[in-house]
């Protein structure tokens, strides 16, 4: 489970896929300043679920627009 940006940064850089950081890292940005200080009934950090998801689908192997979704999905629902 990763818990920061960099976890995921450094899981791209070591898939080998030619995804872009720059795009990515601007919607991880959008949605860490969107969910603000939320946390989950867990206490969680909210952001911890968007990063999981585009973690799962780098793993899969999607392109950049994906994981960007991933990160940004719950923005609009849950902010």
């Amino acid at each position: 489970m990763l818990s920061t940006f960099d976890d995921l940064r450094q899981q791209i850089q070591n898939s080998g896929k030619q995804l872009d950081l720059g795009q990515i890292q601007l919607a991880y940005e959008a949605a860490e300043k969107a969910h603000g200080g939320q946390l989950r009934v867990s206490g969680e950090p909210y952001i911890i679920h968007p990063l999981n998801v585009a973690s799962i689908l780098v793993g899969l192997g999607m392109d950049t627009e994906t994981v960007v979704a991933a990160l940004l999905h719950d923005v609009v629902e849950d902010t």
